[in-house]
């Protein structure tokens, strides 16, 4: 499975990278990650994630989930955000998880179970 992080802050990026790999492990999930400080890195060529944790927050973040969305709707999204105002927004794209930060173990745990087993929001 092909996973990326976008979040331009870097001790979020070290977090979620980590246990994301601490549960793929656990799992037997096999997983190549790949970490993007900016939108336009995961619109290269070559490139078809099957999960990304979208961590831009506010607007940013809606449009990366939007895009995300529109160029395929099988890549499951997990929207990472201060702020629980652009849920339902997420909801209407489709995200599997909307997390709250501050991210946690378990809340990355919630939504990796989510995306890998096809639920949802």
């Amino acid at each position: 499975m092909l996973v990326a992080v976008c979040t331009r802050d870097k001790a979020e990026q070290e977090s979620l990278s980590k246990w994301i790999r601490q549960y793929c492990e656990v799992y037997g999930i096999a997983c190549d990650l790949f970490v993007a400080a900016a939108p336009e890195e995961l619109f290269q060529p070559g490139h078809s994630f099957q999960l990304v944790f979208s961590g831009l927050g506010g607007q940013e973040g809606f449009n990366l989930t939007r895009r995300l969305r529109e160029a395929d709707k099988r890549c499951r999204i997990v929207m990472i955000d201060d702020t629980a105002q652009f849920a339902i927004q997420g909801i209407r794209l489709h995200v599997s998880d909307y997390i709250v930060r501050p991210v946690d173990f378990k809340k990355l745990a919630r939504a990796m179970k989510l995306a890998t087993t096809g639920g949802g929001l």
